[in-house]
């Protein structure tokens, strides 16, 4: 059964995972938790370290999923981001809407891809499916490290295609000002919007 937030420690996820690792042999993926009406297990292994960590702690191995190459490819672009001087946050909730917040105030969601062909088609494929729910969207060449930082504005609903030139990106090729300029502004709204204060009616 689904537990509510204020009963959760390490302890007792420990004592929650360890009942389905030992009734599979394998630490579960977030699919499988999602299958068995555990999204609260995954919530809970998000916020307490991750899914690698916590197989790691129980000794058992880790069923391969999706799910995983998108995560370590959200790991590396925050710490990529740390390295361009930004403040990045992994968000604590699995079904977030964005990956990452920069800056407290910028949402960045992040695809990851490696190189592939497929016939006469080549280069890095991104799903992306859905309408963004971000300011801005960082895909990520997991074979080269590059990054595109592309606003969401300029973000199709379906997928987008990188070639090896960039094609019609290739201006957001590690364009780290992209990213500056929209943090900044982000943040400039949001002081603004603080700032107002509502007159009281008499």
């Amino acid at each position: 059964m689904r537990k509510s937030y204020h009963y959760w420690t390490d302890e007792k996820l420990h004592q929650e995972l360890i009942q389905i690792c030992a009734g599979t042999g394998v630490f579960p993926s977030n699919q499988d938790l999602i299958k068995l009406g555990r999204q609260d297990l995954s919530n809970q292994i998000v916020r307490r370290g991750g899914f690698i960590a916590w197989s790691k702690r129980l000794g058992y191995r880790r069923k391969e999923s999706d799910s995983d190459k998108g995560w370590d490819g959200e790991l590396k672009c925050i710490k990529k981001l740390a390295e361009l001087g930004f403040k990045a946050e992994k968000t604590d909730r699995v079904r977030s809407p964005y990956d990452i917040l920069v800056n407290e105030c910028l949402r960045i969601d992040v695809k990851t891809a490696k190189y592939a062909e497929y016939g006469a088609c080549r280069g890095w494929f991104y799903r992306l499916g859905k309408n963004l729910n971000a300011d801005l969207i960082m895909l990520y060449q997991a074979d080269t490290e590059d990054a595109y930082y592309v606003p969401w504005t300029c973000c199709p609903t379906t997928n987008i295609t990188i070639s090896r030139n960039g094609g019609k990106y290739a201006n957001f090729k590690n364009n780290v000002p992209v990213l500056s300029n929209m943090a900044t502004s982000r943040f400039e709204e949001m002081k603004a919007h603080s700032a107002v204060i509502i007159p009281r009616g008499d």
